[in-house]
């Protein structure tokens, strides 16, 4: 083996190793961005449900505080003038619980597509304490619309509420109580464990 055979063997192994070498380099880039791309989606959909979380909580609390900034309504819902003090009292606090369901319908559309999405990525089994808060808001509406109900003049003018009586539990579960509230301790107890879960997978996927 003379001197120019070593030196075409030489090149050819130095010409192999460096692409050896290229491919390894490409596979770690493609790897490393396959990584930071996964990393982004759980973690911005982590990030994007917590924040969704804590607006959806403001907005249920929002709702249950006591309607005392209500207006009294001048116009029903038909656009026509609205005579006596005691409809256009009803109509407000109406409007004033329709405003504020309104926020929490509009939380929790934006919410729903992100928990599709969870389903999909983490499994079905994630975040299964949502299903505790929809309850919990569905109990929340019916009393709003059982409080609204017993509020709701007769069509002879006299208010029906005055004959009858409001369930103490109603009261207590869609007015917020300082001491001791028993649905909004039970809503916080499912919001938590919703939290603690997002955070976990925070955590995982940020080491």
């Amino acid at each position: 083996m003379n001197w120019v055979e070593v030196t075409e063997i030489g090149r050819n192994l130095v010409l192999t190793l460096a692409a050896l070498f290229g491919a390894y380099t490409a596979y770690r880039g493609v790897r490393s961005w396959r990584d930071e791309k996964n990393w982004m989606r759980n973690t911005e959909l982590a990030e994007s449900l917590l924040i969704l979380l804590y607006e959806r909580n403001d907005a249920v609390q929002h709702i249950r505080y006591h309607p005392v900034l209500y207006t009294l309504a001048k116009k029903d819902d038909f656009d026509e003038p609205i005579k006596g003090e005691q409809k256009q009292e009803y109509f407000g606090v109406r409007k004033y619980y329709s405003d504020r369901i309104d926020r929490l319908e509009n939380v929790k559309s934006r919410m729903y597509p992100l928990e599709i999405r969870a389903s999909v990525q983490w499994g079905r089994d994630c975040l299964k304490s949502l299903e505790t808060l929809r309850c919990l808001e569905g109990q929340l509406l019916s009393e709003i619309d059982n409080f609204l109900e017993s509020k709701q003049p007769n069509a002879d003018g006299p208010d029906s509420h005055k004959n009858r009586d409001i369930h103490p539990d109603t009261l207590s579960t869609i007015q917020s109580h300082p001491l001791r509230d028993a649905f909004r301790d039970s809503y916080h107890e499912s919001l938590k464990l919703i939290e603690e879960e997002l955070r976990s997978i925070l955590k995982r996927y940020t080491k």
